[in-house]
């Protein structure tokens, strides 16, 4: 498999948001989001925006518009 494709897949991006995340073991709504819009997007997603998300808005339209500009 080359650099590019592992670059490319979902699972890298997972391990690499869990491993710099001060949790260990995502929650429901966090899988949901990453699931949704990707591991990848989830790394580069400001916490701001992640908590944001996660605290008022239930995954609102306004929540995947924040999201969506990463």
């Amino acid at each position: 498999m080359s650099v590019v494709k592992i670059c490319r897949t979902d699972d890298l991006w997972r391990l690499l948001y869990l491993g710099s995340a001060a949790h260990r073991s995502p929650d429901a709504a966090l899988e949901a989001l990453a699931s949704d819009i990707g591991w990848r997007r989830l790394y580069f997603t400001s916490k701001l925006q992640l908590q944001v998300c996660a605290e008022g808005l239930e995954f609102s339209t306004k929540c995947w518009t924040l999201c969506a500009h990463l």
